[in-house]
């Protein structure tokens, strides 16, 4: 997104909603569904930690900003870092925070692995992903990722 200019309100208005401990400076204003800080900035709501790495080190580019502490709500400078995606999982699985789950055994999972069997063969057999994105209550991204095999690639 890149750095949203900011003026002496907007910065007084975002430090009223940071509690400082002794390791993480903890948002107490409002959050997204998923936990992560919401401070509207210019009319818009971004993630108050990004905003904070903007303000102390510029601008992100295309990469994200992670959590060292794995703090959703902490926007102390010091425990935030630049990533990819795939860091940022990394970061997560050598951690501990999650296990890694493939496959209908993750928590995310809406197809079987007969479901993605039958997907690439009606694929095969000349459906057009529309088609069996219909018939599966899926996006035809979602069935392109699985037909490409960027997605559920371990199925054969």
């Amino acid at each position: 997104m890149g750095i949203v200019p900011t003026d002496a309100s907007d910065r007084q208005r975002f430090w009223k909603k940071v509690e400082k401990t002794s390791s993480c400076w903890l948002w107490t204003g409002a959050r997204f569904s998923n936990g992560y800080e919401a401070f509207r900035l210019r009319g818009k709501q971004r993630r108050a930690h990004i905003v904070i790495f903007e303000w102390t080190n510029g601008s992100t580019s295309d990469l994200r900003v992670c959590h060292t502490c794995d703090v959703k709500h902490c926007v102390n400078p010091e425990h935030l870092f630049l990533g990819t995606q795939s860091d940022n999982i990394r970061d997560m699985f050598s951690k501990g925070r999650q296990r890694e789950r493939r496959g209908e055994i993750s928590n995310w999972a809406k197809l079987t692995e007969n479901d993605v069997r039958r997907i690439r063969q009606l694929y095969a057999d000349g459906f057009y992903q529309r088609e069996i994105a219909a018939m599966y209550g899926m996006s035809q991204r979602g069935i392109s990722v699985i037909v490409r095999r960027e997605r559920w690639s371990h199925i054969i």
